[in-house]
């Protein structure tokens, strides 16, 4: 997958798979070029508009498409019909004369994406705050910080049963959450 980043928009060209013919395969030249963030349609920008557009392209001996089908549409037909515009104005493939094809199909996917997601990766979470006698937070740190956690992770209020000892009386104790992301293969 090709992710092109402007700003907070992002464009993602994907190729999914091309014919199962060997001699019929259209061979992409320069596809990270067909399609980029500054293509990004301002009306889809303002609308919040996203999303996925695969289609099927049928490609000439000459290298150059002929047709754009839309196999899997975004939601939103006006994206569909842009991709398939830009799709049929700039993509390039490697011409075929020795096989002498006449159409060969290639199929891909753009990402229409306005703020790219960050992928997902592994992450150590620890928060460590104080509950009082009364079941008041204090001293609230992290201890190791994700990207996307909150400045301030921690409950301002006493909202917490206080933490008794074995007579019965409230103590303080600290308390430290853990949270742990791990990605492991599929086999």
């Amino acid at each position: 997958m090709i992710l092109l980043k402007h700003l907070s928009l992002a464009v993602a060209l994907t190729v999914l798979s091309a014919s199962a013919k060997a001699a019929e395969e259209a061979v992409p030249i320069d596809k990270g070029e067909w399609i980029t963030s500054e293509d990004y349609p301002p009306s889809a920008t303002a609308e919040g508009i996203e999303g996925r557009v695969k289609v099927e392209l049928s490609v000439a001996a000459t290298g150059l498409p002929v047709d754009c089908k839309v196999a899997h549409g975004s939601g939103d037909w006006r994206m569909d019909d842009y991709t398939c515009q830009l799709l049929l104005e700039r993509a390039k493939f490697e011409p075929d004369a020795d096989i002498g094809y006449d159409v060969a199909k290639y199929r891909t996917s753009v990402v229409w994406q306005l703020n790219p997601r960050k992928p997902l990766a592994p992450v150590d979470i620890r928060v460590s705050f104080v509950i009082d006698e009364d079941g008041n937070v204090s001293d609230c740190h992290v201890d190791a910080r994700a990207a996307d956690l909150p400045k301030k992770p921690c409950p301002d209020d006493g909202f917490f049963e206080p933490f008794t000892d074995s007579e019965g009386n409230p103590v303080k104790k600290r308390v430290t959450l853990r949270q742990s992301v791990e990605i492991d293969d599929l086999e």
